[in-house]
């Protein structure tokens, strides 16, 4: 019995020894994530193929005048349940330094199964490898001549200062951000795009299949469109030579608890077309963005504003950029409810000048602006789709004119009424894209009625239609008008 006694004492010794030495790198395991399960019936979302209401991955066109790609007048109702599912799972040392991933599942309900992609198994049988990364990086916080720094190094979420509209999606980069007193100073790099690999910006990318160049599509913005030939060797070429790349500088200043301002120097830059392009080995085809934009915040009694400016100059591959865009948005306590609006304004291109365009620039597919309220007429927040909009990035080139006014009223301690109202039009229409009657895209109004079931589980039924603008007046099939859009959804969110 003394012997067992001994060994238990020695045994536990051990555990504690091993215990001691090893707190020191003990780690604390976070977990969050989000369930959005969507049931859609619409005749615009998932009716047709993406070019029904689109021209080329942006929703907004009824045909293609190049290839007279015509649709039939009156699109199919689509209803179908879509799933998403995003697990993250932080590795927290300390309160300076931690590890973040994030990870993304979603099905389609009966879409396909045993196989692999970025989205499938809802079909009978189920099994998928359909796991996507969308972040796996190292944040740390550390002290630079008595200056606390923070540091996010890997793929992570990117967003502009100017709400998404040039940037608001994953990318690998560096960025490095530091308060001091009111001032917070912020500085990144990324890079979009290496060794002349476009990924999916492909040499193909042109909008009008005529050699009319639209800077909206990354193809083009990083020099893909004019890269016809490979003389160089993508693959061959050393890493970083043939490269696109996007570096970022912000400054916030605090004047008050109530009042902040901002402003901004971005820089895109690509030399894919000058050193991939084999028609003109001396051709100056370097993507050469400047971006320099001021912003602003605050609280005035009842009302919050925001706004901003920002405007482009520089070289996008074959022609000057002279571009800007602004936005205006409020939030007003009125009665019961809130009057919330936003207003943007995105120069375009008619495409009448061979030299100089005045489109402003954006990351074709990368971009967001979803904080309208909008469903249809503007990308929206809750049912994610590249091509659910009719305003996507910068139209085409063709730019942005869109208006927006809400209220939100709650109903009870757990149901909310959401309205909104809004407007959207191209800038300029550019002949050579489509061939549209005006600039007006159409008149949106939508209803949502989120109902909070339990506090991490929200239910919200939720319909939006629009009347249809002179933009798409005769063109369907035979000379007709489509369809004015509905989408009608209803979802269940759940976040942890």
């Amino acid at each position: 019995m003394r012997r067992k006694n001994k060994i238990m004492a020695a045994l536990l010794a051990c555990a504690l020894t091993a215990a001691g030495t090893t707190s020191a790198l003990a780690l604390e395991n976070e977990f969050h994530g989000m369930y959005r399960l969507a049931a859609v019936d619409s005749n615009y979302l998932g009716s047709q193929a993406a070019s029904y209401y689109t021209y080329n991955g942006s929703n907004m066109f009824a045909q293609d005048p190049k290839t007279a790609n015509i649709r039939e007048q009156h699109p199919a109702t689509a209803n179908f349940l879509d799933q998403r599912l995003r697990l993250m799972y932080i590795a927290r040392v300390d309160e300076e330094l931690k590890l973040v991933t994030n990870f993304e599942i979603n099905s389609r309900w009966g879409d396909n199964n045993y196989g692999a992609g970025i989205s499938g198994g809802g079909a009978v049988g189920a099994d998928y490898v359909n796991l996507r990364t969308k972040s796996a990086y190292l944040d740390y916080t550390f002290n630079l001549v008595g200056v606390p720094v923070n540091s996010r190094l890997g793929i992570q979420p990117v967003a502009d200062s100017y709400k998404g509209i040039i940037l608001d999606n994953d990318a690998a980069a560096a960025i490095l951000s530091s308060k001091i007193g009111a001032t917070t100073l912020t500085v990144g790099f990324s890079r979009f795009a290496d060794n002349g690999n476009l990924n999916s910006y492909s040499a193909t990318t042109d909008y009008t299949g005529n050699g009319e160049p639209t800077p909206n599509t990354n193809g083009n913005l990083f020099g893909g469109g004019l890269a016809v030939t490979n003389t160089n060797g993508a693959n061959g070429a050393a890493y970083g030579d043939v490269s696109a790349d996007f570096w970022t500088l912000d400054a916030k200043y605090d004047i008050n608890n109530n009042v902040t301002v901002g402003a901004s120097y971005y820089l895109l830059y690509s030399d894919i077309a000058k050193k991939l392009s084999s028609t003109n080995a001396t051709a100056k085809y370097r993507e050469n963005v400047h971006m320099l934009g001021v912003n602003a915040k605050g609280k005035f009694g009842p009302a919050q504003i925001d706004g901003f400016f920002v405007y482009q100059i520089g070289r996008t591959t074959d022609r000057d950029i002279y571009a800007f865009a602004g936005n205006l948005g409020a939030k007003v306590k009125a009665g019961p409810g809130t009057v919330k609006s936003e207003f943007l304004y995105m120069s375009g291109d008619s495409g009448t000048s061979s030299g100089r365009t005045s489109s402003f620039a954006v990351i074709g597919g990368e971009a967001g602006y979803t904080c309208s309220g909008l469903q249809i007429l503007s990308r929206d927040s809750l049912v994610m789709s590249r091509n659910n909009a009719f305003f996507y990035d910068n139209n085409a080139g063709m730019g942005v004119v869109l208006g927006v006014i809400g209220y939100e009223l709650p109903l009870t301690s757990r149901l909310t009424a959401n309205v909104n109202a809004g407007f959207g039009a191209v800038e300029s229409v550019n002949s050579k894209i489509v061939a549209a009657s005006g600039e007006y895209l159409g008149t949106e109004a939508n209803v949502s009625l989120p109902f909070r079931a339990k506090e991490n589980l929200t239910i919200t039924p939720r319909f939006a239609y629009v009347f249809l603008g002179d933009f798409y007046k005769n063109l369907a099939a035979n000379g007709k008008t489509p369809d004015n859009p509905y989408l009608a959804s209803l979802l269940v969110n759940f976040k942890f």
